[in-house]
C-alpha cells in the first residue's frame, strides 16, 4: 500500500477529504497556509517520517479559498501570527506582479500555485543529500465547489524579483 504524507492548512480542514479521495495509508503535517519552515531540524524529523512509516509520496495541499492564502492577498488579519510573516511578504510580492499580468479577482489560483511550487521545490533541495529513493513531492489545489483536486499550475514563470521599466 502506498503511504503518503501531506503537507496541510489547518484552516482548510482537509484532512477527512483527502482519506476519502486518496485510499491510501496518509499521514499530516500542518501549518498556517502551508508555510512550514524546513529548517535543518525539521527537515530531520521529516526525514524519520518518511523511513519510519516508508512514506512513497509527498503533497502539499492548499484549498482554492484558503483563508491564509487569501488575507494575505486581502487585509492580512493574520499578519500578528509569528511564522506566517514570510509568507505574508511572498504573497504580498507576487500578487503585485500577478496584478500587471492577470486579472485581480483570479489570483489565488496563480498565487497558491506559486507558493506551493516554491514548497515542493524547497522541500526537493532539503531532502536531496538524504538519499530517499523514489520519494515523489509534489503538490495540488482543492476546488470545494467541484469536489476535486488538481495539479499546480506549473507553467507559471514568475521569479522572486521582476524589473518592470
Amino acid at each position: 500500500m502506498q503511504k503518503h504524507l501531506f503537507f496541510v492548512c489547518p484552516t482548510d480542514n482537509l484532512e477527512s477529504v483527502i482519506n476519502f479521495k486518496f485510499k491510501h495509508e496518509n499521514y499530516f503535517l500542518t501549518s498556517l497556509g502551508n508555510s512550514f519552515e524546513f529548517n535543518k531540524d525539521n527537515v530531520k524529523e521529516i526525514n524519520t517520517l518518511i523511513r519510519r512509516f516508508k512514506i512513497t509520496e509527498i503533497i502539499f495541499i492548499l484549498a482554492k479559498n484558503n483563508k491564509v492564502i487569501h488575507s494575505a492577498l486581502n487585509n492580512q488579519e493574520f499578519s500578528h501570527i509569528s511564522g506566517i510573516t514570510a509568507l505574508n511578504r511572498e504573497i504580498t510580492s507576487q500578487k503585485k506582479i500577478l496584478k500587471t499580468l492577470w486579472e485581480p479577482r483570479n489570483l489565488s489560483i496563480p498565487i497558491i500555485s506559486f507558493h506551493l511550487m516554491n514548497k515542493v521545490k524547497e522541500l526537493k533541495i532539503k531532502m536531496r543529500n538524504l538519499s530517499i529513493d523514489q520519494l515523489k513531492v509534489r503538490a495540488k489545489i482543492y476546488r470545494s465547489q467541484e469536489n476535486i483536486f488538481t495539479e499546480i499550475h506549473r507553467d507559471l514563470l514568475f521569479r522572486e524579483q521582476f524589473v518592470l521599466n
